[in-house]
């Protein structure tokens, strides 16, 4: 089986791709690359895997785009009961909501910060690929059937007990090695050659697609959070945050 991970931004300079190859005890990294624009994802890595996990939202919160329908219909939109309850269903996610509950960490809003601009990358891509159902389903048919699903390494690595903040950045480096050292000491089993690691080291991208094609095979495997009854109306329209459950990293192999 192979998965991928994808780090999608704005634009192809920071999107960063990695392919894992997996048999009974190990797993291989077989492309680590930045620089990917749509047609390598499309045409070349995500007919390789099986299961794909994008680090990008996949939808917006259903309030925010009833009201933008609304108001792009000339309706007014303005209503009695304004409140912070009526914000924060604009600003977030059910699936935002959920992980903030389940970990405490709280993902950046998708209609009111910087990632609504890979959002919108990611619904052209998504659109491509045929995905309807952004809950993380099998989508597609014959060949084409995989799922694909939306991830969040910082939290991935956080349910797996691993370092997962104040890496991002030219500057962090140091703490970059620090988290991939404790990673592989935890997962002996990832097989990374020296030329991966370093652009893990140089670059917060590579190692976040890195870690969102380890997610995608905790898809595979079944360890992953299941989604709330209540909560897989909206998850198939906004979109949903896959999360591997605690403890469980030593069973993707």
């Amino acid at each position: 089986m192979i998965t991928l991970g994808v780090d999608l931004a704005s634009q192809p300079a920071k999107t960063a791709a990695a392919l894992i190859e997996w048999s009974a005890k190990r797993a291989k990294v077989l492309r680590l690359s930045v620089n990917v624009d749509d047609a390598a994802l499309l045409d070349e890595l995500v007919p390789k895997a099986a299961f794909v996990g994008i680090d990008a939202p996949f939808g917006w919160p259903l309030a925010f785009v009833e009201m933008v329908s609304r108001h792009g219909a000339g309706a007014a939109v303005s209503e009695p009961g304004w409140s912070d309850l009526r914000r924060r269903a604009l600003r977030l996610r059910t699936t935002d909501r959920w992980v903030f509950d389940e970990l405490g960490r709280l993902p950046l809003s998708v209609s009111s910060d910087w990632i609504a601009v890979p959002a919108m990358r990611c619904a052209h891509l998504l659109g491509h690929l045929g995905v309807v159902d952004r809950s993380g389903g099998v989508s597609g048919r014959g060949k084409s059937r995989r799922a694909i699903s939306e991830v969040y390494p910082g939290a991935a690595l956080q349910a797996w007990e691993l370092p997962s903040r104040n890496y991002k950045g030219r500057d962090r480096r140091d703490a970059r090695a620090a988290l991939l050292d404790a990673l592989l000491e935890r997962a002996p089993w990832l097989d990374l050659a020296p030329r991966h690691r370093e652009r893990c080291h140089e670059s917060d991208d590579c190692l976040d697609a890195v870690v969102a094609a380890l997610v995608a095979r905790a898809q595979a495997k079944g360890v992953t959070r299941p989604i709330p009854e209540l909560a897989q109306a909206a998850a198939r329209i906004e979109g949903w945050i896959v999360l591997p459950r605690e403890g469980t990293l030593h069973r993707l192999v």
